[in-house]
Parts: structure tokens; C-alpha cells; sequence
């Protein structure tokens, strides 16, 4: 485990205002210790919900998923997730929620990965808007 990783997670949750120094150090250990489940942010817009509809034609197995940091005037800590499906190409179904982006940004910045990886589409056209699911971890 790289100590400054630690570090920087804690330093990143402490920030956030919504913890103290203590539960932020103890989320950062239990961050680096196993990933955080996440639904995606923003898959209502543009032209999202047909991309999202699309992945449930293809096996979990199939859709890698891309966390890419974004120069985003309404968020300076705005990370994108993009789904790649192998031989079908990218599409930008949203962003890590902007609580989690506080956290995951400053890591980013500093050249370090914070893969994620696809768990599946949520929701649908009966039970209303879909959905992405991912798990997020430090590496």
C-alpha cells in the first residue's frame, strides 16, 4: 500500500467537510482495502439513456469502463466515466457523483489510476430511467 495514497484519500475526505479527521482517515484505509460501488451522475443528458439502453445487449464481460478527468467549468473536480464496448467503441455515459470526484480528483491529478469497473445497467424503460453501476477502487 503506498502511504501516499493514504494520504491524499484522507486529506481529499477530511476536505469534503462531511467527516472528521478520524472517519476520514478509517474511509480512506477501507477504500484502499476494497472497491466503492457507485452509481454513475448525469445519465439522463444528452444522448445518454439510449448508450446506457444499448449496453444491456452486451455481457458485463464486454464493457470496460474509463474514469477520465474533465476540464468542466460547473465542477473543477469533474471526472467522467466512459463505457468502451471491445470492437463497438466509447460513448461518455456520465460522471463519478460529485461528492466522490472531490475525493478521486486529487489522485488523478497526481498521475495515479482510480480504475472502475462496470457491475450493469440499472433501471429501464418499465421501471423508469436507466442507470450505471460501477465499482470504483485506488490502485
Amino acid at each position: 500500500m503506498n502511504r501516499h495514497v493514504l494520504m491524499i484519500l484522507n486529506h481529499s475526505l477530511y476536505r469534503t467537510g462531511r467527516y472528521t479527521q478520524s472517519e476520514a482517515l478509517k474511509l480512506a484505509w477501507q477504500l484502499i482495502k476494497q472497491p466503492l460501488t457507485l452509481k454513475a451522475a448525469g445519465v439522463t443528458f444528452e444522448n445518454r439513456q439510449a448508450a446506457l439502453q444499448h449496453l444491456t445487449h452486451y455481457s458485463r464481460y464486454h464493457i470496460a469502463l474509463l474514469l477520465r478527468r474533465e476540464n468542466n467549468p460547473f465542477d473543477v473536480n469533474a471526472i467522467q466515466v466512459i463505457a468502451h464496448v471491445a470492437g463497438k467503441g466509447s460513448y461518455p455515459i456520465g460522471y463519478l457523483p460529485r461528492e466522490w470526484a472531490a475525493v478521486f480528483a486529487p489522485l488523478m491529478d497526481k498521475g495515479m489510476m482510480v480504475p472502475a469497473r462496470f457491475e450493469s445497467v440499472t433501471g429501464g424503460s418499465d421501471i423508469g430511467n436507466y442507470g450505471l453501476r460501477m465499482s470504483v477502487s485506488v490502485a
